[in-house]
């Protein structure tokens, strides 16, 4: 995703892209979308309507569904026993859909919900 500010209505804020879709400023609604197609533009954090947090899981599918700022969206693997190609060492996929993703703030020295070693090595060891 990618941020970027606009004007609208005479005033700056904050939206971002999803692809070829546009997505209004959190608290915007969908006032944004005047200036775009109406099949193209979606409110902040699409059906979710907000912001999804640590630990959460997230449809990567949902359009303008975002992960709150500071978090990225991870496959949330889970350790086997078992070595499978593309994954690493020890790690593989978990079993829910390939599109359900979790929302991590890896990187950031602690190892919280969602985390594992697997997903985020840099906070769990």
């Amino acid at each position: 995703m990618v941020w970027f500010f606009i004007g609208c209505f005479g005033r700056a804020e904050v939206a971002y892209t999803d692809g070829v879709y546009e997505c209004c400023a959190e608290g915007e609604g969908e006032e944004c979308c005047s200036r775009s197609e109406d099949d193209l533009c979606f409110e902040y954090g699409g059906l979710y309507g907000e912001c999804i947090d640590q630990g959460q899981e997230i449809e990567g599918k949902v359009i303008c569904g975002i992960c709150c700022p500071g978090m990225t969206a991870a496959e949330p693997m889970v350790e086997t026993e078992e070595q499978i190609d593309g994954y690493p060492e020890g790690c593989g996929p978990s079993e829910t859909p390939p599109s359900l993703l979790v929302c991590i703030a890896c990187g950031d020295g602690l190892c919280r919900e969602g985390e594992n070693r697997c997903n985020c090595p840099e906070d769990c060891s």
